[in-house]
């Protein structure tokens, strides 16, 4: 009689199981979180890791609609930031009516934990450039706005952003800078306010 009981309630447990849906899978990696501004028409996309946290701001304005403003704060190497790069660009395409077209990128080296992978290979392009003046920290001709413009694009230095877009059907090019500043010890570029253009390929 026990044993009959004992293989009902078995049967019993084994088909409430099969009943029920199968659990959700747990979120892959760090999530992005939205938080919309309608009144100043811009959503802040925001990812964080560890240490590291990224802001990207989409603005919807008239004049600055589709131009993504970065907002830093991690020390990782590009390289280690791009997974969340991508989690961001991908929650902006995914919800945004229209395509970005400029991603502002900032300072080369921010206030705060910052990654200086693109600081340092602006120097060293500045340094292997036959246009730079090493001696007196100048470029030869032309002003340093212009300098550096040409000297990260030829070749680009930003690689991984340049791998990132086109993953996602965009060319990205460094086009505008301003306020270079030259390290007084190596007479070097090594910082400025970034900004890159896209286009849809």
């Amino acid at each position: 009689m026990r044993r009959r009981t004992w293989l009902a309630g078995a049967l019993l447990l084994a088909a409430c199981q099969k009943a029920l849906p199968p659990a959700p899978a747990p979120p892959a990696g760090p999530q992005v979180t939205v938080r919309e501004e309608p009144g100043r028409r811009e959503t802040h996309f925001s990812i964080e890791s560890g240490a590291c946290r990224i802001t990207w701001t989409l603005h919807a304005g008239d004049l600055d609609r589709g131009v993504i403003v970065q907002r830093p704060q991690c020390a990782w190497p590009l390289e280690r930031q791009i997974p969340l790069l991508t989690a961001l660009l991908e929650k902006i395409l995914a919800g945004a009516p229209g395509k970005p077209r400029a991603l502002a990128w900032g300072r080369l080296t921010p206030d705060g934990p910052h990654d200086a992978t693109l600081s340092r290979r602006l120097s060293d392009a500045a340094a292997q450039s036959p246009d730079w003046d090493a001696r007196r920290g100048r470029p030869k001709k032309g002003d340093p706005n212009g300098f550096v413009v040409a000297a990260a694009n030829n070749p680009p230095i930003y690689g991984e952003l340049i791998g990132l877009f086109r993953e996602k059907g965009f060319d990205i090019r460094l086009t505008s800078v301003e306020k270079v500043l030259i390290d007084p010890a190596t007479r070097l570029p090594f910082d400025c306010q970034t900004w890159f253009t896209l286009t849809t390929r």
